[in-house]
């Protein structure tokens, strides 16, 4: 069992290592400009900002038509599939961190510094550095339509409905129903439209 344990360290450490390379001394030959990569994919009519790097080690993106890429945003695609709608209008300084899948539906529009981490690091054994420890993944999924506010964290594992409110500075995780309006640190919901009543009410707590 000690064995197997040595091994699992050491592996997660070389893993560790060639990653940091892959980000320091060859980022240069990952960095991608479109539409190079034939995992890579734009449609017609798709704006990068400019500043905006993409880190390509492995998956797939596609990025579809009329949709905008604003200055200083980060794309590191390891794994999984980023998908980015049409008619999207995504913000400046975004971080999409991509090891499971990212899918961003249609019109979604964010304001700047949003993080989309779909990996989270472990943190179990207490006899190894978290640096050196597994990461998972789990996908994202964004509805159409969606707006999300300044400096939000969108966290692996997370569902949001179509045409929902993410408050600024907001932390999500989970599941989240279309027509609401979410926020906060973790993120809940604040308010849902009822379609029986045509009204944005405050949700029923039992």
């Amino acid at each position: 069992m000690k064995t197997k344990e040595k091994l699992k360290q050491i592996k997660y450490r070389i893993e560790s290592l060639f990653f940091i390379i892959q980000r320091t001394l060859l980022s240069s030959f990952y960095k991608i400009k479109f539409p190079i990569n034939k995992e890579v994919h734009c449609d017609s009519h798709v704006k990068i900002g400019r500043g905006t790097r993409i880190y390509f080690y492995n998956g797939k993106m596609h990025i579809k038509e009329n949709t905008t890429i604003c200055n200083n945003s980060k794309f590191i695609i390891g794994g999984g599939k980023l998908e980015i709608g049409k008619n999207c209008l995504l913000g400046e300084y975004g971080i999409y961190n991509t090891f499971a899948n990212l899918i961003i539906e249609d019109d979604v529009i964010t304001a700047d510094r949003i993080s989309f981490v779909t990996n989270i690091h472990q943190y179990h054994d207490i006899e190894i550095p978290i640096k050196d420890q597994p990461s998972t993944s789990d996908d994202i999924v964004i509805g159409r339509g969606t707006w999300i506010g300044m400096n939000a964290t969108i966290l692996g594992g997370t569902h949001i409905g179509k045409n929902v409110v993410i408050a600024a500075h907001s932390v999500v995780k989970g599941d989240f129903p279309d027509y609401c309006v979410c926020g906060g640190v973790p993120a809940h919901i604040i308010r849902q439209y009822n379609i029986k009543t045509g009204k944005w009410e405050k949700p029923y707590n039992k």
